[in-house]
């Protein structure tokens, strides 16, 4: 079970000097979803809470070093405003990240996924490869969604 505690600068720097061989958990006394974990190598602040309709869900906050105690309860608070709208934090930062992937994807590293999901004869792929290379040269490093 969580202990809980009410969470301070002081508290935190000293349980996580006292974390010498697993990871405890700890729950904050004015927002209960708040959590922060503990082990011998880092300390982070974390959301636990259920998402209307749907699973338990643990939103990542940050680590200690750079997200202080007031600043965690501060986050918590909107996450778990967002949580409780159904709207699920890790299921948009996923969909952040592919959509910044989708965006720097240039044409090379898009010619480089099709051969690699293509069962191609070598000699296929050498021409689509040169016919690229031929034809759009000067667009290889650009990003495709830059191309029309």
């Amino acid at each position: 079970m969580d202990k809980t505690i009410k969470f301070t600068e002081a508290r935190v720097t000293k349980l996580r000097a006292e974390a010498r061989t697993e990871r405890v958990e700890y729950q904050d006394e004015e927002v209960p979803a708040l959590r922060l974990r503990v082990s011998p190598t880092a300390a982070s602040w974390s959301v636990l809470k259920r998402i209307p309709g749907g699973p338990m869900a643990r939103v990542l906050l940050g680590r200690t070093d750079d997200l202080a105690a007031g600043e965690a309860r501060k986050l918590a608070k909107i996450k778990i405003g967002e949580m409780q709208q159904g709207v699920d934090p890790n299921t948009a930062k996923r969909k952040r990240k592919a959509e910044a992937q989708r965006n720097e994807l240039t044409l090379a590293e898009g010619l480089a996924i099709y051969l690699a999901e293509r069962k191609l004869r070598p000699a296929t792929e050498a021409t689509y490869a040169r016919d690229l290379r031929m034809t759009f040269g000067d667009y290889l490093d650009r990003p495709l969604v830059d191309l029309t």
